[in-house]
């Protein structure tokens, strides 16, 4: 956080440099105020990271660590904005221009605005960070050496050299083979189990989170025998509350490919007549993958009635038992054994050269570890993956077995594997922290594109500079490594784009560590929203900007699939620095995003937007403006060149 302020202050400093003797004044104080801050903040700085391991165990703990980030979130802002308002202040090369504009009165009082602005919320500031700073021996937070900022300096850590390809892969399945074997058979030895069953039969993969239900349905989707058995085989992830419309068209495109015709088809009737025409006399396989709750089942339901005999629909969920719904077969998956819990382990632990026997000086503490992770795959993965990047020395495998966060079962008490998860993210540096969780801020399972997620960090800051290398380079290296982590995941939706997601319990993982930072719809409709909230996220939610207008402090709206965005008001958000619009039906942006001055990445891609307004080009700090199959017809072209 320091860095950030110390080096945002001298550039305000220096704009204002040249005034006469008493706006010196007024400057030095806004100097001694902003000198002041960065004391405080690396007084603060060596508690912080006991302060982020109790934050687990102490709900007080993370609401001081909410109140901290919140500070440094507002001197962020001040100091942005105020730099943008000396953006244009006379410099030091022309001392006679500015001894005369200094006669003017007016051109004295916005200097002297300025200075006296910049230091009074300052000031503010200080005194907020002064009780955070007495309020830290209330929680007992221990003085601890500061965070590493890079992935090699964290404790223990390795980095292990890695070699990439453009395919997409998954890592091996390991301790479901007898599974797999079994609902294989399933689909493609039962043309039809049941006498008189029209249409396609309804096969489902249960367990808790973290079992392992995608992971077995995607390694029983690329079987070459279902390959062989099936015309037509399709993938779609429903995941929570969707909306049937929305999930009428995502099987539409799946049966029937890319076509813009689709996206102009409306209402459940015309989608239910299309995806039908398309399956009907072919022999299907359809997977409904993370499926929450079956409310929409009934509109879905008689689409399957179409497909020949042996057609198969197969869900994963966390349900065993859904009301109006009874499945063919159920199959639920359990833990793995101790045996298997090990091999996997082993699997993920060991890095590219070593064997098993390599790890014998660490093995009992690794066997006890693995006990911990309680035969859950997603456990098993994220420890292991972590684990593979540390030294194999006993005390830095002992450190993990001991670490209170194994107590730890989730912000809701209800899931062992958050301690893993949990364990994996405390060991890796702050700007991978930083990285993953901005990932919660879109939905969950939605699929994020390298690109995006590249350009994204890179304008939130996250990225740090390490000299001689590209920061663009560098936030791929740190995809691969929360990939490596296995925190983030790989999706082979399309082997020329590399697109990831998040694991349902690390979204829920990452949600709890931002706390109320995010919005997310649902939470916005209850009403119950942190004044100090910074990110909104929706996906096919028209007109919430009206509602988001009292939340001043955004500094992300990423609004996807709206048909309307409303022009008032938009200047509320003059925090903002990313706006994600893309895959909109939007004709037109106002005017006033002239204005957002802090603006640094601007996705418009794939909307209907036809034209540009002029105003954008004041926008001196924008990094990204993506433009990917719009219908913008007319480029600025002094604000391209």
């Amino acid at each position: 956080m320091e860095e950030v302020l110390s080096f945002l202050w001298k550039k305000v400093v220096r704009k204002v440099v040249g005034v006469a003797e008493d706006e010196i004044r007024k400057v030095a104080s806004v100097e001694d105020e902003l000198d002041n801050l960065k004391q405080k903040l690396e007084l603060i700085q060596p508690f912080l990271r006991d302060a982020h391991n109790k934050q687990f165990a102490s709900k007080e703990v993370k609401d001081w660590i909410t109140r901290l980030n919140e500070v440094a979130y507002d001197a962020h802002d001040v100091i942005d904005l105020h730099q943008i308002q000396c953006r244009d202040m006379p410099t030091v090369s022309n001392p006679i221009k500015v001894r005369k504009l200094l006669t003017s009165l007016s051109s004295r009082q916005r200097y002297s605005q300025i200075a006296r602005g910049i230091a009074d919320k300052i000031k503010e500031i200080n005194g907020r960070l002064d009780v955070l700073y007495e309020e830290k021996d209330l929680f007992g937070l221990a003085l601890m050496p500061d965070e590493a900022c890079s992935s090699e300096e964290t404790s223990g850590f390795l980095r292990e050299e890695r070699q990439t390809t453009s395919a997409i892969t998954e890592p091996s399945m390991i301790g479901r083979e007898k599974d797999e074997e079994l609902v294989v058979k399933w689909l493609v030895q039962e043309p039809n189990p049941r006498e008189n069953e029209e249409g396609a039969s309804v096969i489902a993969i249960t367990g808790m989170g973290g079992i392992g239900k995608t992971a077995l349905a995607k390694k029983i989707y690329n079987n070459g025998s279902v390959r062989d058995c099936f015309e037509k085989r399709m993938w779609v992830c429903v995941s929570e509350r969707p909306n049937p419309l929305d999930l009428f068209r995502k099987i539409l495109e799946e049966v029937g490919g890319k076509d813009d015709g689709f996206n102009q088809l409306i209402g459940l009737n015309a989608l239910h007549s299309e995806i039908s025409n398309h399956l009907k006399d072919r022999k299907f396989l359809l997977v409904l993958d993370d499926v929450w709750e079956f409310g929409w089942w009934q509109e879905l339901g008689s689409l399957w009635k179409g497909g020949t005999s042996g057609s198969k629909v197969m869900i994963t969920t966390r349900q065993t038992k859904v009301e109006g719904l009874d499945f063919t077969h159920l199959h639920q998956l359990t833990f793995l054994t101790e045996k298997l819990s090990w091999q996997l382990f082993v699997d993920r632990a060991l890095r590219r050269g070593e064997v098993e026997q390599d790890l014998d000086g660490v093995r009992d503490v690794g066997r006890d570890i693995v006990n911990k992770c309680g035969g859950l795959p997603l456990a098993l993965n994220a420890v292991g993956s972590m684990l593979r990047h540390k030294e194999r020395r006993r005390p830095v495998w002992q450190n993990i077995l001991d670490s209170p966060l194994w107590k730890w079962r989730g912000p809701q008490n209800n899931n062992d594997v958050f301690a893993a998860i949990a364990l994996s993210y405390m060991n890796i540096s702050f700007p991978l922290r930083q990285c993953l969780i901005h990932c919660c801020t879109f939905p969950k399972d939605y699929e994020m594109k390298k690109e995006s997620l590249v350009r994204l960090w890179l304008a939130e800051g996250f990225i740090p500079e390490e000299k001689g290398i590209d920061m663009e380079v560098l936030a791929e290296r740190y995809l691969e490594d929360l990939v490596g982590c296995s925190l983030l995941q790989t999706v082979a939706s399309d082997t020329k784009v590399a697109v990831y997601a998040l694991h349902d319990i690390v979204h829920d993982f990452a949600l709890f560590i931002r706390g109320e930072e995010h919005v997310s719809v649902d939470l916005l409709k209850t009403g119950i929203v942190s004044p100090q909230a910074r990110v909104f996220s929706s996906v096919g939610a028209d007109c919430v900007l009206e509602i988001l207008i009292k939340h001043n402090k955004l500094r992300a709206l990423i609004m996807l699939q709206i048909d309307f965005f409303p022009a008032s008001n938009f200047l509320a958000f003059k925090q903002l620095r990313i706006l994600d619009l893309s895959s909109s039906n939007i004709l037109d942006l106002p005017e006033s995003i002239g204005d957002l001055v802090l603006l640094k990445y601007i996705n418009l891609s794939q909307t209907k937007i036809l034209e540009l307004p002029e105003s954008i080009t004041k926008l001196y700090d924008l990094q990204t403006l993506d433009l990917t199959n719009s219908d913008v017809q007319d480029f600025l072209i002094e604000f391209l060149l």
